[in-house]
C-alpha cells in the first residue's frame, strides 16, 4: 500500500507519466506475486526435505535394532552395515526428490513472470557470467581428482568457461555502449516524426574510437580512467592554445582491431594507433641503462623509439632510467598532439565569435574597433587559423586583436597580418626554444640562398607564394634537414632564422619534412635574446658549420 500511495503521489505531482505509473504498479504486483509463490514453494520443498530426513533416520536406527536383535550382530557391525545402507538409500531417494522439488518450485514461482519458461531460464542463467565461470572452475578441479571421469568434467568445464567468457564480454560491451550513450545529448523527441533526420546531419568535431580490447581503459569498475583524462584534454588545450574545444566523443568501433584506436576530425579519420595487450611503453631518455628487453615500437605522438614491456617489468625499467608510460597515457598524449597539429581545422568561425564575445567583456574598445569596422569575422578567423597552423597559441587574444586593429587598416593579406601578430607575440613564441641565459641557437641561411628565396616570392591579389621548381625546393630541404639533424644530435633545439619576407614560405615548404622545426624572422627577436649561430644552410656544397661565437642581435 505504501508503494502504491507513493506512485499515486508522484503521478499527481506530474513527476511521472501515466505509462511510468502503470509500469511501476505492474512491477509491484509482480513482486507481491513472486514473494507469495516463493512462500508456497519453500513450504513444499521444506516438507519434502523433512520427510526424507525422517525416513533416513528410521532406516538407520531401525536397521541397527534389527541387526542386533534378530541377526545377532554386534553394535559396531550393525552401525557399519546399516549406516552404509541407509545413506545409500537416502541418496538414491533424496537426489531425485530434490530435483523434482526444485523444478516444481521454479514452476510455482513463475506466477510472477509473464514470459515463457525457456526465455526466463535463458535470461536468469546468462545474467551472471561470473557464476558460470566459478562452476567451470569447480568442474575442472573435479575432473582432476582421481577416480572421477576426466573427459566429461573437463569438457563441460571448457564449455562453461567459453560461454561465461563470451557473456562477460557482451556485458562489458553493453556497459560501455550505455556509458557512451549517457554522454550523448538527449534526442529531441518533440517532433512527431518517426526519425528526426536533421539530427543525423551534424558531425562531431572530434571523436575518439576504441577497439573492443581497450574497453577496460574506459570501464571505471576495472580502474579505467580514460574518460576522465580525455575530458581534461579540453582544459589543457584551452591553457596552451587558447581555444575552447567541443566535447570529445568517445565510441567503440567493432571495425577496429581489438587493441586499435582512431581519431576523427569532423567525421574524417586522421590517425590510427595500436597498443600491445597487457604491456606498457618504455622510452629511453638518453641516459638509461642498456639491457632492457621488449618488443621494439615507435611512440605514436612524437615518433620516438620505444619498447613494449610487460607490466611486471615496469619497476625494473624505471630503475634502469627508462620513462615508462601506461596505455591510457599513450592514447591521451597522442590525442593531445593530434589536436595541436590540427588546431587550425578545429577552430570554427562560431568559436571565434565566442572568443571575441568573451574578450569584449574585458576589452570592449579593442573588439569594437576591430570587428566589423576594420576586419570581418571571417578574416579574423583565418588569421587565427594561420597562427594555430604554426603552433602559435591564441590565448593572448587581446594582443592579437589590438595588432589586427592597427595593421588591418594597412593590408588585408592574411599572411602578413599573421606575421604582424607573430611579432607582437614574439616573446611567448621564442620562450620554448631559449636555452639558459636567454640563448637562442639559430640556423641561418647564407646570403645567396636567402636572396634567391626572396626573389622567388610572388605577390598576388590573394596573397603570396614561393615560385621555385621542385628540384630547387628539394635541394633546400635536404640541406636544411641535414643541418637541423646534426645540430639536434648535439643536444640543442635550434630555430631557423631568416628575413620576414622568406619566413612564412620557408615554413610552409619545410612543414612536411620537418614539422617541428620553428622558423622565425629577425623581426621576432627581442632585444634581450642572445643569438648563437650554430649552422648556416647553403647550396654550394659546404658543410654549413659555423663557429659557435655568441652574438647579440637587436630587433
Amino acid at each position: 500500500p505504501g508503494k502504491q500511495m507513493a506512485i499515486d503521489a508522484d503521478l499527481n505531482a506530474g513527476q511521472i507519466t501515466d505509462e511510468q505509473a502503470r509500469q511501476r504498479r505492474q512491477e509491484i504486483q509482480q513482486e507481491a506475486d513472486f514473494y507469495g509463490s516463493m512462500d508456497g514453494a519453500a513450504k513444499f520443498v521444506k516438507g519434502d526435505a523433512i520427510a526424507a530426513v525422517i525416513i533416513t533416520l528410521i532406516n538407520l536406527f531401525g536397521g541397527m535394532a534389527v541387526g542386533m536383535l534378530q541377526q545377532g550382530l554386534s553394535f559396531t557391525e550393525s552401525v557399519a552395515r546399516f549406516s552404509t545402507l541407509s545413506i545409500g538409500d537416502a541418496l538414491a531417494a533424496a537426489i531425485p526428490a530434490l530435483l523434482i522439488s526444485t523444478a516444481t518450485g521454479i514452476i510455482v514461482t513463475r506466477a510472477a513472470s509473464d514470459g515463457n519458461l525457456g526465455g526466463d531460464l535463458a535470461v536468469q542463467f546468462t545474467r551472471y557470467p561470473k557464476a558460470i565461470l566459478i562452476v567451470s572452475g569447480v568442474l575442472f578441479v573435479l575432473g582432476l581428482l582421481p577416480g572421477l571421469p576426466k573427459v566429461p568434467f573437463i569438457g563441460l568445464a571448457i564449455l562453461l568457461f567459453t560461454v561465461g567468457t563470451i557473456l562477460r564480454r557482451v556485458q562489458e560491451r553493453d556497459a560501455l555502449a550505455a556509458q557512451v550513450a549517457a554522454m550523448e545529448p538527449e534526442p529531441d523527441d518533440g517532433a512527431p516524426t518517426i526519425e528526426n533526420v536533421k539530427g543525423l546531419l551534424p558531425l562531431d568535431v572530434l571523436e575518439l574510437e576504441i577497439g573492443y580490447g581497450l574497453i577496460s581503459l574506459v570501464d571505471e569498475e576495472q580502474d579505467g580512467d580514460l574518460l576522465k583524462r580525455v575530458s581534461m584534454i579540453r582544459r589543457q588545450v584551452a591553457l596552451d592554445l587558447g581555444m575552447v574545444l567541443a566535447p570529445i566523443r568517445l565510441r567503440d568501433n567493432v571495425q577496429l582491431a581489438s587493441h586499435e584506436y582512431a581519431f576523427k576530425i569532423k567525421g574524417a579519420q586522421v590517425v590510427v594507433g595500436s597498443l600491445l595487450p597487457g604491456c606498457w611503453m618504455a622510452m629511453n631518455p638518453g641516459d638509461a641503462e642498456p639491457g632492457l628487453e621488449g618488443t621494439p615500437t615507435t611512440e605514436p605522438a612524437f615518433g620516438l623509439p620505444a619498447l613494449w614491456i610487460p607490466a611486471a617489468v615496469k619497476e625494473r625499467a624505471e630503475a634502469m632510467g627508462y620513462t615508462v608510460v601506461d596505455p591510457a597515457s599513450i592514447i591521451v598524449t597522442h590525442l593531445t598532439e593530434t589536436i595541436r597539429q590540427h588546431a587550425a581545422d578545429l577552430l570554427t568561425r562560431q568559436d571565434v565569435r565566442g572568443l571575441l564575445d568573451a574578450l569584449k567583456e574585458r576589452y570592449p574598445a579593442a573588439v569594437e574597433e576591430l570587428v566589423p569596422d576594420v576586419l570581418a569575422l571571417g578574416e579574423v578567423h583565418r588569421v587565427l587559423q594561420a597562427l594555430l597552423a604554426e603552433g602559435v597559441g591564441i590565448r593572448d587574444l587581446a594582443t592579437i586583436v589590438e595588432t589586427l586593429a592597427d595593421k588591418g587598416r594597412l593590408t588585408k593579406d592574411i599572411g602578413l597580418l599573421a606575421d604582424y601578430c607573430r611579432q607582437a607575440l614574439a616573446r611567448s613564441i621564442l620562450r620554448p626554444y631559449l636555452a639558459p641565459g636567454n640563448v637562442l641557437y639559430a640556423i641561418t641561411l647564407d646570403g645567396p640562398l636567402e636572396a634567391m628565396l626572396g626573389d622567388a616570392v610572388v605577390q598576388t591579389g590573394d596573397g603570396s607564394y614561393l615560385n621555385l621548381d621542385p628540384g630547387t625546393v628539394n635541394a633546400v630541404l635536404t640541406a636544411l634537414q641535414g643541418e637541423y639533424t646534426r645540430v639536434h644530435q648535439q643536444g640543442m633545439a635550434p630555430v631557423v632564422l631568416c628575413s620576414a619576407k622568406v619566413r612564412r614560405h620557408l615554413k610552409q615548404v619545410s612543414e612536411p619534412v620537418l614539422p617541428r622545426l620553428a622558423v622565425v624572422s629577425y623581426n621576432e627577436i627581442q632585444r634581450d635574446v642572445d643569438i648563437q649561430m650554430v649552422a648556416r644552410v647553403s647550396l654550394d656544397g659546404g658543410d654549413g658549420a659555423v663557429a659557435g661565437d655568441a652574438g647579440m642581435v637587436n630587433a
